[in-house]
């Protein structure tokens, strides 16, 4: 049930204030201080409301960038997968489930130690988080031959 509420707080902000400024409406008139005070509170509920839709918007946008993929071979080499993802799916399965699609051998999984490593969910949780527009994936020159860049 808590869960529930924080997910929809705003919602219930929005719907309670609604219901009491009605019955301030109604049930006390419009000459009545009550009113006159809810008429700055409706103000400040409709900038919060506009305020709150902005940063919603932005964070679509964001979500919306597209991410590039790329091998970084032994530490000296940057190699370009072709591949990119939208932000929003830029998660751990949609990267595995990329790479698999460029695997040289289909027959088996390829194996990358890095992937094992918590390095590789730390760097896909600051890709999620900012505005970073590449994804690199560390690999030594064996593990990259597991792959057919074209």
């Amino acid at each position: 049930m808590n869960k529930i509420i924080k997910r929809n707080l705003v919602l219930i902000v929005f719907v309670t204030m609604v219901v009491v400024g009605l019955l301030i409406r109604y049930g006390m008139g419009e000459e009545s201080w009550q009113w006159k005070l809810w008429g700055s509170v409706d103000v400040a509920l409709a900038v919060a409301l506009g305020v709150m839709a902005f940063l919603g918007y932005q964070e679509y946008i964001k979500s919306e960038d597209e991410v590039k993929i790329y091998f970084w071979i032994d530490g000296i080499e940057k190699k370009d997968t072709g591949l990119s993802l939208l932000r929003k799916d830029c998660t751990r399965g949609e990267i595995l489930g990329v790479l698999g699609m460029i695997q040289k051998d289909s027959v088996g999984r390829y194996d990358i130690g890095y992937m094992k490593n918590k390095d590789f969910l730390h760097a896909l949780h600051h890709t999620q988080k900012s505005n970073i527009k590449e994804f690199v994936i560390v690999v030594s020159a064996v593990e990259f031959k597991q792959f057919e860049i074209v």
